[in-house]
């Protein structure tokens, strides 16, 4: 299992969070964790200790809840519920607990006009929900928009998730930078990750990230169009349409 190599400590309202964690999603929660613990089940640290202590793995549990429960997003904009916040406190805990992912990723999504163009005006973008990604292969499934975003911290889920491998997911409050849109019958935009402490005008990092990012464009394998539409795929910075 890819790991960070050091414990995380306890973070302030973790038992309040997982107390609600048990509450509200009982039986599922209880399997979650088991399952969890099944598969890090032997993970130790340099010291020989296991590395994950209980609390991380209830954090790792609601990442794997996060995942397998259909019709929620995100649940974390600044509009959403207040009570929902502390599943996205715990699933963001266990996001870190993971190795973030250096490279290209892809969604595919449906857009309307306004919403693409969108894109075309924006340069900065801040996310605040739990952005889902592919992590192998090209964009897949319905849409008629394909995004490839240069990725430096989204967080593959296989570890806790393994019935989904090439999944991975941008925490809450990721920023994006617009590279370029190329619109037509199916529109390509072309993102990459903004770090808060990068200089807008310092254009070297997007150079590379769009060199990167088209060369992908010529050499990913084609992209399926059969299935449904992915439902946690939601572009960055646009609102979800469903809630926790």
């Amino acid at each position: 299992m890819a790991t960070k190599a050091k414990r995380t400590p306890v973070r302030q309202g973790q038992e309040a969070d997982h107390a609600w964690l048990r509450d509200a999603y009982g039986a599922q929660c209880t399997k979650a964790v088991a399952e969890v613990s099944s598969l890090v089940k032997g993970v130790t640290g340099r010291d020989g200790k296991p590395l994950f202590a209980e609390a991380a793995i209830t954090d790792l549990a609601a990442v794997r809840i996060y995942l397998t429960k259909p019709g929620q997003d995100s649940g974390n904009r600044s509009d959403a519920a207040e009570t929902r916040r502390p599943m996205l406190r715990c699933v963001s805990a266990g996001l870190r607990l993971l190795r973030p992912h250096r490279g290209v990723v892809t969604l595919r999504s449906k857009l309307g006009p306004e919403e693409i163009q969108w894109y075309t005006d924006k340069q900065l973008i801040l996310d605040r929900g739990l952005c889902s990604v592919r992590v192998s292969g090209g964009p897949a499934g319905k849409g008629n928009v394909d995004f490839l975003i240069w990725s430096e911290t989204a967080r593959p889920t296989g570890p806790v998730d393994p019935e989904r491998l090439g999944r991975a997911l941008f925490l809450p409050g990721t920023r994006f930078k617009t590279l370029r849109v190329d619109a037509g019958e199916r529109s390509t935009v072309l993102l990459r990750e903004f770090a808060s402490i990068e200089d807008a005008a310092d254009h070297e990092a997007d150079r590379a990230a769009v060199s990167a990012l088209d060369e992908f464009r010529r050499t990913a394998p084609g992209t399926a169009t059969a299935g449904g539409e992915d439902w946690l795929a939601r572009p960055p910075g646009l609102a979800p349409t469903n809630r926790l």
